[in-house]
């Protein structure tokens, strides 16, 4: 049956005939935004639905039951107050070309955190999240060297593939590096590519939409620093994110390599790297978070 903005008017009367007496309704916003008819605005109708305590989702529940039941992927809560943390650094190596240290790979292990907008983690147990990353140029354009760099989509995302797992409300990312050495270009030159990074979230496992304020930007670059070539990698709080976040570190650059085995760089989880101390490596720390 077709949503229709009178029965669930009477579905929160029923519940509480008294309840705009005193003091506005928890619901008053929604009410609006119902009243004004279709199209809507899906996210919008979110927000305001999912900002309401779980108490009340409660008292309500006949109220919020006819309206799930009519606006398919609507969630009790979906993830708010996204917080970006940097939590760990690991190393990836092997026994390779008399190399028992070559390097393959760094990570840059960082943790995203939110809490659950109606103030009650459990009802994000139908809600999924994921990050998705969109470079604005090639990733192996300069001054990154096309073969080392080749297998890095223009557009990628990462995380869950169904509408479960956010009620954890924490999502990892590894941000990985190949050995500067081997993906920077020769000659060396100055430049960097920027990313744009957005976590999303789902509530029915087609439909994302992002995060509120969970945007961040990705840069990888080359540079001198006092008359030495360093690569350098940062992670900052993008537009849309008030609260600030900057990550950044330098690697020295020096003589090219051998090539790794096969003569690319394989994607490798982080599971199977080292934990290291990233000033053992970086040239230069200039923030972590």
């Amino acid at each position: 049956m077709p949503f229709v903005f009178a029965t669930f008017q009477n579905h929160l009367n029923t519940a509480d005939p008294h309840r705009s007496r005193f003091k506005k309704s928890s619901f008053a916003d929604l009410e609006e935004i119902l009243a004004g008819g279709m199209p809507w605005n899906m996210p919008q109708i979110q927000a305001e639905y999912g900002a309401i305590p779980h108490n009340k989702q409660v008292k309500y529940a006949n109220a919020c039951n006819y309206l799930k039941a009519n606006i398919p992927g609507l969630a009790d809560a979906i993830p708010v107050q996204p917080k970006m943390h940097y939590r760990r650094f690991r190393v990836l190596k092997m026994n390779h070309a008399g190399n028992p240290n070559y390097i393959l790979r760094f990570y840059h292990v960082h943790e995203l955190t939110w809490v659950s907008s109606n103030g009650h983690a459990a009802s994000l147990s139908n809600v999924g999240t994921r990050e998705r990353v969109t470079w604005r140029t090639s990733p192996a354009g300069p001054p990154f060297d096309a073969t080392m760099n080749a297998g890095i989509p223009m557009t990628f995302t990462q995380g869950a593939t169904t509408n479960a797992g956010a009620q954890a409300c924490s999502n990892y990312d590894d941000h990985s590096i190949g050995n500067p050495d081997l993906v920077v270009r020769r000659p060396l030159a100055a430049g960097s590519v920027i990313a744009d990074q957005v976590y999303e979230y789902t509530a029915d496992g087609t439909n994302w939409y992002p995060i509120p304020e969970a945007y961040f930007e990705l840069e990888r670059g080359v540079r001198q620093r006092s008359g030495r070539w360093v690569m350098y990698f940062c992670k900052r709080n993008g537009a849309g994110n008030p609260r600030r976040f900057h990550f950044e570190v330098e690697y020295p650059l020096g003589p090219l390599p051998p090539p790794p085995p096969g003569g690319t760089l394989p994607v490798i989880p982080e599971g199977f790297a080292s934990a290291g101390n990233i000033r053992d490596y970086a040239s230069r720390v200039i923030s972590l978070g």
